[in-house]
């Protein structure tokens, strides 16, 4: 099938574009040649463009000459480059690496949160989805890592009239604009597109004057594949489509001793919680604790979103659209959690902290202040070390099109998996939530089916293997949802008793 393109650059060839560097350079990787330039303010102009029609499409081939994707942070990383993890890849700015003030951007950023691939039609940063007055253009994958030395053909769709906002990557849909908004707004495009960074190298562009489906970026990433990594393809389909997850099987034995069991239908249950941040979330019911968070527009005119809030009085800004309920009681050894859930109203997200202790495993909760603030900081911004389990995300700012899951190790922010399942969530019906750690081995279980896992390893700078901690379920603002039948059970790691000091 013969896709016209409106507009194409072959690069390497320097027909029709314009480099600003003395170090640029053609790179040859697996058969295919691109142009790579060596400084961090070299560029590369692209002159024409279909960006400000009202829909269209682009695709680019692009490899890294290092792996790309999130890594911890240190303030030395900024000391000669403030923004030393945004790696653009296309930009209407002529500094190619501000993409705040460019009015669309394409880019890999390992820097700040999320660490994904992504691009925006609008001026402003990532937090601009939560503009409720004019929520802006942009689209993040759910997980988009880019390996060393690897061709990567990124496509994008625009469809400004429809608010249709569409990525792939070889050929696989990997994100899209918030499908809850009626309108996703959009700034004009410079006239002329920049690319250039110095761990890139960069072939074939084309725009297209039409906004290209699914099946017609699978089939140009096809056709213009010169070597296609049959287990890079295996890899994307598997984690950005998400039709083929493995069953759970878990059957526990009698090592596994229940620690705690609760109906969560009762004051007394309640009471084995202690609540940060929004207080007024829980109306207990005969079904369960029915929890229900301020909407956007409540949250928008009280904090504002999008702040780094802790409870830190040197950075006291507070946050109480957003609530934790942690449990009192802390845990340790393997550890076996389940919870049902029941969504009253599709929107909001949900996260479950678990082996949530001090930096040195002491019980925070006991030791430290009481943590007041609903903020997203105290997940991976604060003193508290924690595996992270987005279970439910239907946020403006990630992927909502299909259900989606995200499980990290924290404070470090080590992503462990990113996983898309092929399916939506649905209104008044109950799903059985489950997690299971056994040793360094985590896995992530919706109705049987294993939607994340990972294994940690406590010796490579990023934390130790967590045995021990509180759990914490985390309820974003616009949640609507009711939880019964929390259940956790503990596997013994060493065997111990109380010692009597006399």
């Amino acid at each position: 099938m013969n896709i016209e393109k409106t507009i194409e650059y072959k690069l390497p060839s320097t027909k029709g574009l314009k480099i600003y560097s003395s170090t640029a350079r053609v790179v040859e990787i697996d058969k295919r040649s691109g142009i790579n330039v060596k400084g961090i303010r070299d560029r590369i102009a692209l002159p024409k463009h279909t960006l400000n029609k009202n829909s269209g499409s682009l695709t680019i081939w692009v490899a890294a000459l290092q792996d790309l994707q999130g890594t911890f942070e240190l303030p030395q990383y900024t000391l000669s480059n403030e923004l030393y993890g945004n790696f653009t890849i296309l930009s209407d700015r002529e500094a190619v690496r501000e993409i705040e003030v460019a009015n669309f951007a394409l880019c890999y950023l390992s820097q700040g949160f999320p660490k994904t691939l992504w691009a925006k039609f609008i001026s402003g940063s990532s937090i601009k989805v939560f503009d409720m007055e004019r929520p802006g253009a942009i689209i993040r994958a759910n997980e988009a890592d880019l390996s060393e030395f690897k061709w990567y053909q990124i496509g994008l769709s625009w469809n400004r009239e429809e608010s249709q906002y569409n990525m792939y990557l070889n050929g696989v849909l990997v994100a899209t604009g918030d499908t809850f908004s009626k309108q996703l707004f959009s700034d004009p495009c410079g006239p002329i597109l920049y690319l250039g960074n110095p761990a890139l190298v960069y072939s074939d562009v084309s725009f297209y004057d039409r906004e290209l489906r699914g099946e017609d970026f699978s089939t140009i990433f096809s056709e213009e594949a010169i070597n296609i990594d049959e287990e890079l393809q295996k890899q994307i389909i598997h984690t950005n489509v998400g039709d083929d997850l493995p069953n759970f099987d878990f059957i526990p034995d009698e090592k596994w001793e229940t620690e705690l069991d609760l109906a969560l239908n009762s004051e007394e249950d309640f009471q084995e919680f202690i609540v940060q941040g929004f207080n007024n979330g829980v109306t207990i019911t005969e079904e369960g604790f029915h929890v229900k968070t301020p909407t956007m527009e409540e949250a928008n005119s009280t904090t504002g979103i999008g702040k780094i809030a802790t409870d830190n009085p040197g950075k006291s800004v507070q946050d109480l659209t957003r609530m934790y309920l942690w449990t009192r009681k802390m845990f340790e050894g393997d550890l076996y959690m389940s919870l049902d859930i029941k969504l009253v109203e599709l929107g909001g997200l949900s996260l479950i902290l678990l082996q949530a202790a001090g930096m040195q495993g002491e019980d925070f909760l006991e030791d430290y202040f009481l943590r007041t603030n609903g903020s997203m900081v105290s997940v991976f911004g604060e003193d508290i070390r924690n595996y992270s389990w987005e279970y439910y995300r239907d946020m403006v700012d990630i992927r909502n099109d299909k259900a989606t899951y995200f499980l990290s190790k924290n404070p470090w922010y080590k992503p462990l998996d990113a996983q898309v399942e092929d399916r939506n969530w649905e209104k008044d019906r109950w799903y059985h939530i489950e997690f299971l750690q056994e040793g360094n081995k985590l896995k992530c279980v919706i109705d049987n089916k294993i939607v994340a896992q990972g294994e940690d390893n406590g010796l490579n700078g990023q934390g130790p293997i967590l045995h021990n901690g509180h759990i914490a379920i985390r309820f974003m603002m616009r949640t609507n949802m009711i939880i019964k039948n929390l259940k956790v059970k503990n596997r013994k790691l060493f065997n111990c008793s109380q010692l009597n000091n006399n």
